[in-house]
């Protein structure tokens, strides 16, 4: 599949504090001169997107998947990132003869493995110097932003690893679930 993302808008506000009037909220109730400011961003994410699906006997199950996106808020040589995740589940309660007879009680047991990857990119312009429209003296005067930016800044990754196990006891009356998970 496939998958695109734009976000182009502005933002605009108007400010004046220490009300004269308390609780009458308008730009001309202020002490003193409004402030405003505006802000204008845009940035676009193209995806690629593909799953994979396997079952044997249905008792093992297998998924792969897998996504790319291009990202205009980063550097050109990081702005394409790859993010993988897969998964590996036996129900073994139909997989291991014998277990439902010896153990009757148990109606359904599952163990899964999953593993995912996750990537994104940054707000808009924060990996390059943009100039930022000041007022010095009433003149408009351009500036560059009080912010360090870092032309080879990477996507920003997140892993997570998760070990399930699914038991349904009791005909499923009683159904527990535990599961230990790690991300970074």
């Amino acid at each position: 599949g496939e998958s695109v993302s734009v976000d182009d808008g502005s933002l605009y506000s108007n400010t004046n504090g220490n009300f004269i009037n308390p609780f009458l909220f308008n730009l001309n109730n202020g002490a003193q001169p409004v402030s405003t400011a505006n802000s204008r961003y845009a940035y676009k994410i193209n995806s690629a997107f593909g799953i994979f699906d396997l079952s044997y006997r249905n008792i093992w199950f297998l998924q792969f998947t897998g996504r790319n996106d291009w990202n205009s808020t980063l550097p050109t040589a990081h702005a394409s990132f790859f993010y993988p995740a897969g998964s590996l589940a036996y129900v073994f309660s139909d997989g291991i003869k014998g277990l439902k007879d010896n153990l009757p009680w148990m109606s359904f047991g599952k163990l899964s493995v999953a593993y995912a990857g996750t990537g994104s990119g940054t707000e808009p312009y924060f990996a390059n110097n943009t100039l930022v429209g000041t007022n010095y003296n009433g003149t408009v005067a351009l500036t560059y932003p009080n912010i360090v930016t870092d032309p080879n800044i990477l996507p920003q990754r997140t892993r997570s690893l998760d070990v399930i196990l699914n038991l349904g006891l009791f005909q499923n009356r009683v159904n527990i679930e535990i599961d230990g998970y790690s991300g970074t």
